[in-house]
């Protein structure tokens, strides 16, 4: 069966209500993604996300992505995990155009066969994981007013730090600690905010049971080294771009990764590092950027074939974003998984 289009359409939400998502790296107000759309002979069509990282309109990007995807008219849909090889073997930033095409290729795969996504990563035909409720960075207040406001429904949350300076970002650790349950988790985010001589001296000073410290520095080493320091585990998320770095974790004894499947170039190349973490013990969670119902299925689709007890969680990617939302489902509160 051959592919016999290939269209790339703007995707571009904004957060709701006209809100911002902060972080040391970036202030997001709207994202600048695409939607691949490719179809084949007999009109079946499937859906795949372009998911960028950065914060502003990529025209070179998408330029290129344009181009890209009319090698795709006229190939077998079998050729498809081939295509997928020659593009991720370019170079790095390949990797978003060729995760909407391995995305949009499992939703025709799914179509065809009536197994979900899901199931077609090796996990079960329908399930969820714990939600994560990712808060944006504030003020010290007004983030333990969201948390004492959810109630302790999520039973992971993830804070932002490094916007301010560090002594009110390790207040605000002190103080999220201080409201949570005693069976939540948090998730101290720095995304990369810090040199490696500060937080080697600060992370190591405050230590518990509910915190996992997550991208203190930028570097991948960096991360290393401070996780080296710690008595419980650290996740690093920012610094694994592709399998080669999943096995340098491995190999370095990280005990906590985040897996965000656009970095692989793939939802099989995802599977793949869900599958060698698993077998090394590692806990994971899987998410990515913010994104539309696409990407944020596909996620979900390949979180729930974590076990149980290695799975710390993901993120519903839309629920900030006035996008749809009919293809995430939340069957209780503080699960989240992709709709059937």
């Amino acid at each position: 069966m051959k592919i016999t289009s290939a269209e790339l359409v703007p995707f571009e939400p904004s957060f709701a209500n006209g809100k911002a998502y902060v972080q040391s790296i970036a202030v997001q107000t709207k994202l600048y993604h695409s939607l691949l759309h490719i179809t084949i002979e007999d009109g079946l069509t499937g859906t795949g996300e372009v998911v960028r990282f950065s914060d502003i309109r990529e025209e070179e990007a998408d330029r290129k992505d344009a181009l890209t995807i009319k090698e795709l008219i006229g190939a077998e849909l079998s050729d498809v995990p081939r295509i997928l090889v020659d593009w991720n073997g370019r170079d790095i930033s390949f990797r978003s155009i060729a995760f909407a095409l391995d995305c949009a290729w499992h939703d025709i795969l799914s179509k065809q066969t009536g197994v979900p996504v899901s199931a077609l990563l090796g996990g079960p035909v329908a399930g969820d994981v714990p939600e994560i409720l990712s808060l944006s960075a504030g003020p010290v207040e007004e983030t333990v007013a969201s948390i004492i406001a959810n109630g302790g429904q999520a039973p992971v949350v993830q804070i932002k730090l490094g916007v301010d300076d560090l002594e009110t970002d390790m207040a605000c650790v002190r103080d999220v600690l201080n409201v949570l349950n005693e069976d939540q988790l948090v998730l101290a985010d720095f995304n990369g905010a810090l040199p490696l001589d500060v937080a080697l001296d600060a992370i190591p000073t405050l230590s518990d049971s509910k915190l996992i410290w997550e991208d203190p520095c930028t570097a991948y080493d960096d991360n290393v080294k401070v996780s080296r320091t710690l008595s419980s585990p650290m996740m690093i998320d920012s610094s694994l771009w592709g399998l080669g770095m999943i096995s340098r974790a491995i190999a370095d004894g990280i005990q906590v990764v985040c897996i965000k499947p656009v970095k692989y170039g793939g939802l099989a190349a995802a599977r793949a590092a869900r599958d060698m973490c698993v077998a090394a013990g590692m806990r994971i969670r899987i998410d990515g950027p913010w994104s539309g119902q696409h990407y944020a299925h596909a996620a979900l689709a390949l979180a729930v074939g974590a076990p149980v007890d290695q799975m710390i969680g993901s993120i519903d990617l839309t629920e900030p974003m006035d996008t749809d939302h009919e293809m995430i489902a939340r069957p209780a509160p503080g699960r989240v998984g992709p709709a059937s």
